[in-house]
This record gives C-alpha cells, structure tokens and sequence, in this order.
C-alpha cells in the first residue's frame, strides 16, 4: 500500500511537472501570437499609408 502511494505521489509530480511546462509553453506562444499580430498590424498600416501615397500622386 505504501509503495502504491509512493508510485502515485511520483505521478503526480509528473504530471504537476508536465502541466508546468504546457503553461509555460501556452504563454509563450500567446506572447509569439501577440507579437506577430503586432507585427501583421504595422505592416498593415505601412501598406495602407503608402497606398494612400500612391493615390495622392495619381490626383
């Protein structure tokens, strides 16, 4: 019975151990998301400012 406990305890921090490390992991892939949409987001607006160029020398 108490090698049972011990087998489960071991498990447990396993599995504490991986959960870390799938958060750890989740919250760096939010922060690499948030900063390619920052990056989508500037490029958006480069294009948009220099169509609106393009336009004003065509008028």
């Amino acid at each position: 019975m108490l090698e049972h406990f011990r087998s489960l305890s071991v498990e447990a921090t396993v599995l504490e151990s991986n959960n870390h490390s799938l958060e750890s992991e989740a919250e760096e892939t939010r922060t690499a998301l948030r900063v390619a949409q920052e990056h989508v987001a500037d490029l958006e607006r480069q294009v948009y400012s220099k169509d609106a160029l393009v336009r004003s020398y065509e008028n």
